[in-house]
């Protein structure tokens, strides 16, 4: 009933605001180093392996839950995991973009056929291209994340989760990240929900510090820094 309410009441833009607002309130009432939803990480694309499914994971949408979610369980392992390297998105766009083969011969191209005309299609992949050229030309331009109407995610950099290991997995924004992947360039993302153990380590270093039992790589996890930046 709250979720049918609150998609009749509000636009998706207004629903990202309010529940993104409901989750910092919460976050620095329960957490010692609360993050704040619209703060974006930066992170080196490649370092993302997989894409964690929206359909079978518990994290909802932003316009659902908004952003700075945390979620305990064992989301990240129950959820079926795509793995980048292998994902048909990312096979055409590498035959497509960096060994010059057409796309009638990728996958991607396949799969769209099965629903447009090819003359869609070739629209679409058209403007896969400006993206991709745009990138190589101009490096990663990062979304001003001004929300100006209800096509939010446009304006929002690629949407990740981070599970209690703090591996980050990709949520939402496939063709931007894979494109940076290919390219090797390090892009922020809007972090869409972190797992309660992860929070608890956040705390934990925000608190005591960085000691001796958290592995020495850790220090230059992306969604520390704000952590060490505050204990200088």
């Amino acid at each position: 009933m709250d979720f049918l309410f609150w998609q009749i009441l509000l636009s998706e833009l207004h629903a990202v605001k309010i529940y993104s607002f409901k989750n910092n309130i919460l976050n620095q009432l329960k957490f010692d180093a609360p993050p704040d939803p619209y703060k974006k990480i930066t992170i080196r694309a490649r370092d993302v392996e997989y894409n964690i499914s929206r359909k079978t994971s518990p994290i909802r949408v932003p316009h659902c839950n908004g952003f700075a979610q945390t979620k305990g369980g064992n989301w990240s392992q129950n959820s079926k995991m795509i793995n980048l390297d292998s994902y048909y998105l990312k096979k055409s766009f590498e035959k497509r973009f960096i060994h010059g083969e057409e796309w009638e011969v990728t996958e991607l191209y396949n799969k769209m056929l099965e629903n447009k005309n090819k003359k869609k299609v070739l629209e679409i992949l058209k403007n896969k291209e400006k993206l991709y050229h745009s990138i190589l030309e101009n490096g990663y331009q990062s979304e001003c994340n001004k929300v100006e109407d209800d096509r939010y995610k446009d304006k929002f950099d690629p949407f990740v989760v981070i599970d209690k290991d703090g591996e980050i997995y990709l949520w939402d924004g496939r063709h931007r990240l894979i494109i940076a992947q290919l390219l090797d360039l390090s892009i922020p993302v809007q972090v869409v929900c972190r797992h309660k153990s992860w929070q608890k380590t956040r705390d934990d270093i925000y608190i005591n510090g960085f000691s001796q039992g958290y592995d020495t790589e850790l220090r230059y996890h992306p969604d520390l820094q704000d952590i060490f930046n505050d204990t200088v």
